[in-house]
């Protein structure tokens, strides 16, 4: 289908923006959970403590700390800074700073015990609690760092408080599981933020983070920020070169899990992946199924909107619990309402649930254009090879070819092309396509095979 150049990213790379300081800026408030600071302080020692300027973040630290000696984010940064550092009693500074933000965090976990938080007052209790349990854990009692974490995570998560969850608390909570060993919770919980906009960088060098860094779901999650269509054929892409889809199901299953299970683009990939990986038969049928329940949602909702359109052109009023009745004929279903696209998931789903002719028919359709809009020749060619008119396809992609020239790397693994993969023809074709496919905002070059 269309969109198959994949989006330039929006973003530059981690290493460039870490390596500048120019560009390097996340966007900080004031209410941010773990840095409880002015906007300035809390950008400006992220800033220095991610570039590795030890010295300058010390510094920056004991500033802070004359100005405001509570301050429990400086002593953290401070201790964080001395260990590495270095420097010739760098180490035995560090221990007292330790010491004194363990003081520091039980004095007001003493004054304010867990019992007695309000809930306006639960933020203050999990940053205290954060903070502390850091100290805790450096030294040496980890017992009481698991367990003023875990309290943190239980307040601050999205059963504890009641509060909205914002991008911002969604990722702190991801940071509390990772520091208890909620290894998978915090993935899901890292999902969640980038689903919701979480677009800080901080993440690449928080030290919460260490060891969530460590795997490959991590970065992949959030690379859903350049969108769901180019990320789930990134996936896609890299599971057909490494030869397991496994990556890929468990990223887009917990995409779907955090609130998106009704997205199409990701229920179709996580069917072809599922396909791909010679999955249970019962697995892939509950894929598609998924696909044309999410699928006939929106159909209801497109014919919905063209009743109530013609109600109000009617000057007639709508009945707002009438659900609208989706046509089963696809001619009669593109008349009512539904949007081409949307007959696109229709008829991967029937395809899918082996109801062939229904799939052509919907497919068909849409090549001879008989929805609103004039399908592109790349993407009229994928529904007429679908639409088992394979002869057209394969002249319409001559056709393309020679007039644009070489079409996308992403034509060699497209699965609208499966009925033509091993077409004499289309083999001919796809010796003018490159090999070359940039994937993840052009980090990684695959080539392909196919």
């Amino acid at each position: 289908m269309s969109s198959h150049s994949l989006r330039p990213p929006a973003w530059v790379s981690g290493v460039a923006v870490l390596a500048s300081v120019g560009t390097f800026v996340w966007t900080i408030v004031t209410t941010a959970p773990m840095v409880p600071e002015s906007n300035d302080f809390a950008r400006d020692i992220r800033n220095l403590f991610a570039r590795q300027e030890w010295s300058s973040t010390v510094d920056l630290s004991r500033q802070r700390l004359e100005e405001n000696e509570s301050s429990l984010p400086a002593r953290f940064f401070l201790a964080m800074s001395l260990e590495r550092r270095g420097f010739e009693d760098d180490s035995i500074e560090a221990r007292r700073v330790w010491s004194r933000l363990r003081e520091r965090a039980a004095a007001r976990l003493n004054e304010n015990p867990l019992e007695d938080v309000q809930p306006g007052e639960f933020t203050d209790w999990v940053v205290t609690a954060y903070f502390g349990g850091w100290a805790y854990r450096k030294l040496g009692n980890e017992a009481k760092a698991q367990e003023l974490w875990g309290n943190a995570a239980k307040l601050y998560g999205p059963d504890g408080s009641g509060a909205s969850i914002t991008p911002q608390r969604w990722y702190v909570y991801s940071n509390l599981l990772a520091l208890i060993g909620e290894h998978e919770r915090a993935l899901d919980a890292w999902m969640a933020a980038v689903v919701e906009g979480y677009s800080e960088l901080w993440y690449r060098a928080d030290p919460d983070l260490v060891e969530l860094r460590q795997d490959p779901r991590f970065e992949t999650i959030r690379n859903v920020r350049d969108g769901v269509q180019s990320w789930v054929r990134d996936l896609y892409v890299d599971g057909i070169e490494t030869g397991s889809m496994d990556l890929m199901i468990d990223c887009v299953d917990r995409y779907l899990r955090v609130g998106n299970s009704r997205d199409r683009e990701a229920l179709l990939f996580r069917a072809f992946a599922l396909v791909q990986q010679e999955s249970s038969e019962s697995e892939v049928i509950d894929a598609w199924s998924d696909l044309r329940d999410a699928a006939n949602l929106w159909a209801e909702m497109e014919v919905r909107s063209a009743l109530i359109r013609a109600a109000q052109a009617r000057d007639e009023e709508w009945d707002a619990e009438m659900v609208p009745e989706i046509p089963t004929d696809p001619t009669e279903a593109i008349a009512a309402g539904v949007n081409p696209a949307t007959l696109y998931y229709l008829g991967w789903a029937a395809r899918g649930l082996n109801k062939s002719d229904l799939s052509e028919a919907m497919f068909g359709l849409l090549a001879d254009n008989q929805g609103r809009g004039r399908p592109n020749e790349y993407d009229r060619a994928c529904y007429l090879s679908l639409a088992a008119r394979h002869d057209e396809a394969i002249e319409t992609l001559r056709k393309l070819q020679a007039g644009r020239g070489p079409a996308s790397p992403w034509m060699r693994v497209d699965p609208d092309f499966g009925p033509i993969q091993g077409d004499d023809r289309f083999k001919a074709i796809l010796e003018g396509v490159p090999r070359e496919f940039n994937s993840f905002g052009a980090q990684r070059t695959r080539v392909l095979d196919g």
